[in-house]
């Protein structure tokens, strides 16, 4: 009994140790996790300041809101986002109509100033003006003309004719400016210039009706219809390249709004076959020395058209083109319809860029009224079977504004065919 009690009470000491130990490795424990937490809390603070430079910031940020004065210099207004921005607009392309000025220009912003009158000799009266009976369908089929008053064979002239030879267009010699400008026609972009005329930027041509006609994949003008349907489109002015341009348009951009006064050179049809232009008996101005003096810019104007469709220049063609003039256009010497100028020159870029072998001969120069003359020619390009055709084409070029500006143009085929 004694024995058992004294191992009773020696149970009870060790167990009072063990417990005591434990209760104190405890404390040490949790005194050491306190510890170690203290000591992050004062050590992350500083560790992570140097990296957050926000956190040392005041909490009240108020004030620095409603002053824009102390507004982070990454932070700008908006006028500084506008200005940020406005480099990556491309500013307008000048249009030279200056190389193309009549005596009667006025420039503008000067309202004192008034535009002189043309002068005239004094015992020379004004050609006549020409005008035709309006026709019953100014849209398709047009007249055969049959009954035409003769031609007469023109006389030959001092500007020199290029014939056709090998492919591309002719080596004709010209600066890196020209030179970049017959690049950019070829090329899907748009342009702005700073009379505001406006050039629309290429679309991918996706229709299978489409890509014989535009060989690069991509058109400018978006109104081209696929089949013709009598009363519901109209013909293109380059719709006589046959196979070559698309020859047909929709006519919700086109209006009939017919000129007063027609000035433009007509056909003659012998047959299904165009004889060349009809002779009124006007002087020929191609031959006359003195075209330069008698009417600047005028000769300029005309190296401008033949720049733009033998040189493939479009940047030529918005020489004369007044974006608020519109074109009339004649189809084998008929009006057939208006368009904007703008339509008017993408039109004639499709036509340049699916065009092959252009060459344009000038034979015709002839004063209708006085500011007022007719460019006719011829321009030979390579059918898709290979052969030689012509399309028989006329310009109408008036003064206005003391510019020479195209305002009337007229194609015809040189042999009546379908399309």
């Amino acid at each position: 009994m004694i024995k058992h009690k004294m191992h009773f009470y020696r149970y009870m000491r060790v167990s009072a140790k063990g417990t005591d130990m434990i209760q104190r490795k405890s404390r040490t424990r949790i005194f050491k996790a306190l510890c170690t937490i203290g000591v992050m809390g004062l050590v992350l603070p500083a560790i992570a300041s140097p990296l957050n430079p926000s956190s040392q910031r005041p909490q009240n940020n108020a004030p620095q809101r409603n002053n824009p004065s102390q507004n982070s210099p990454r932070q700008s207004s908006p006028r500084q986002n506008t200005q940020r921005q406005a480099p990556q607009q491309s500013p307008p392309v000048h249009a030279r109509r200056e190389v193309v000025r009549t005596p009667n220009y006025v420039p503008r912003g000067n309202p004192q100033q008034t535009q002189m009158p043309r002068q005239t000799n004094p015992g020379q009266q004004s050609p006549p003006v020409r005008t035709r009976p309006p026709i019953s369908n100014p849209r398709w089929p047009l007249n055969q003309g049959q009954n035409n008053p003769p031609i007469i064979q023109r006389q030959p002239t001092s500007r020199p004719q290029v014939f056709p030879g090998g492919g591309g267009r002719p080596g004709v010699q010209a600066n890196p400016d020209v030179r970049n400008q017959r690049q950019f026609t070829r090329t899907p972009q748009g342009r702005h210039y700073d009379n505001g005329l406006q050039l629309r930027k290429g679309f991918q041509v996706t229709a299978a009706w489409q890509r014989p006609y535009f060989p690069h994949g991509h058109a400018h003008y978006p109104y081209y219809r696929p089949s013709y349907m009598q009363g519901s489109v109209y013909i293109s002015p380059y719709a006589f390249f046959f196979g070559v341009n698309a020859p047909f348009l929709d006519p919700s951009h086109c209006s009939e709004y017919r000129p007063s006064i027609e000035f433009i050179d007509a056909p003659v049809y012998q047959g299904v076959n165009c004889i060349g232009f009809e002779d009124e008996h006007y002087e020929n101005y191609l031959s006359r020395g003195d075209l330069e003096s008698s009417e600047p810019g005028l000769n300029n104007a005309i190296n401008e058209l033949s720049e733009t469709f033998q040189g493939g220049n479009i940047d030529s063609l918005i020489t004369l083109i007044d974006p608020n003039v519109s074109i009339a256009v004649y189809l084998r010497g008929a009006y057939s319809y208006s368009m904007p100028s703008s339509d008017y020159v993408d039109l004639t870029r499709d036509a340049i860029q699916s065009t092959q072998n252009v060459q344009l001969n000038i034979t015709d120069l002839h004063q209708r009224a006085p500011g007022v003359f007719s460019v006719s020619g011829t321009e030979t390009y390579t059918a898709l079977n290979g052969a030689y055709r012509k399309v028989y084409m006329s310009f109408v070029l008036q003064d206005f504004g003391g510019q020479w500006t195209l305002t009337q143009v007229g194609t015809a085929p040189d042999r009546i065919q379908n399309w």
